[in-house]
């Protein structure tokens, strides 16, 4: 699925190299009210509009309020209603859990945390923690508020604490926030999206493709021409601006995370990447400095 690399299929939807394997091995299909469609039509729903059956690995369409642009089937309903299973998870970036006895979409604190860890295990190794076991406990302080019952207590929890220090989180989190924008993934509910992540982050989803542009010049400050002409050397290097804009190889504030409270104060590769996010900012008239650093408005 999307957290693997492996873009997932419809088990049930016929393709031209499955479709007689589906024909022998679900035969029963068509009498239970499946449209029998084009093969073409039926095998293209993707990511979040399939859902994984958390309870044997079976992936199918997912209801039509997903995406009903191909002609969906709710395979993936098909089959919990014929297995009596009740759980399954969206297969694309936002990886929701997919109740069948609500009817819908649910949430867990506990699992958003391990989409989070996830997503970092494979993006940003360096930064991860290992997989940990779920608490209960016990919060006296924990309330919420529902329309029908006003507060409640919470009662007893689940929790998933991270085996690793605050900072290490902080800097997985802005490693994490950077890549969704720069790749245009908009809706994570674990990124801070505020407007400016937002605009970046819509831009990027329809520039993906595109390749990367820079401005030229530099204002120059005084006798700061050969310093200028250096800067404007590396910033055109192609090589470095896929380093820096499409691997992030130094995410700058996630060396910040991680240098708080030492002695080294400063960082020359962090320089280098504030300049090429300050240029490529500069180029698509928006400020990524200010993107990255932003905080969710309450």
């Amino acid at each position: 699925n999307f957290w693997t690399n492996q873009p997932p299929k419809c088990l049930w939807c016929p393709s031209e190299s499955t479709e007689s394997t589906n024909k022998k091995t679900t035969p029963n299909v068509s009498k239970v009210g499946v449209n029998s469609m084009n093969e073409s039509i039926l095998s293209r729903a993707s990511g979040d509009s399939l859902i994984q059956c958390l309870e044997c690995d079976m992936v199918g369409c997912g209801p039509t309020f997903l995406d009903n642009r191909y002609g969906n089937n709710q395979h993936a309903m098909l089959h919990f209603l014929m297995s009596g299973h009740k759980f399954g998870v969206t297969c694309g970036p936002m990886g929701e859990i997919f109740c069948m006895a609500c009817g819908d979409f649910i949430y867990h604190e506990c699992f958003d945390q391990e989409r989070e860890r996830l997503f970092v295990e494979i993006h940003f190794p360096s930064l991860c923690w290992k997989e940990t076991p779920i608490l209960r406990g016990v919060d006296p302080s924990s309330f919420i508020f529902t329309p029908e019952h006003g507060v409640m207590w919470r009662g007893m929890m689940a929790t998933y604490p991270n085996p690793v220090s605050t900072q290490i989180v902080h800097a997985s989190r802005f490693a994490a926030k950077r890549l969704l924008m720069f790749r245009g993934l908009v809706g994570e509910k674990t990124i801070d999206w505020g407007p400016k992540a937002l605009a970046l982050a819509i831009y990027q989803q329809r520039h993906l493709n595109k390749e990367l542009i820079a401005p030229v010049g530099i204002y120059n400050l005084g006798n700061t021409c050969f310093i200028n002409a250096v800067l404007q050397c590396l910033i055109h290097c192609p090589l470095l601006q896929d380093l820096f804009l499409r691997q992030m190889v130094h995410p700058y504030k996630c060396c910040e995370a991680l240098r708080w409270g030492s002695n080294k104060l400063s960082c020359l590769t962090c320089e280098l990447d504030k300049l090429f996010l300050e240029y490529y900012g500069s180029s698509i008239g928006i400020d990524v400095i200010a993107a990255s650093e932003e905080q969710r408005v309450p």
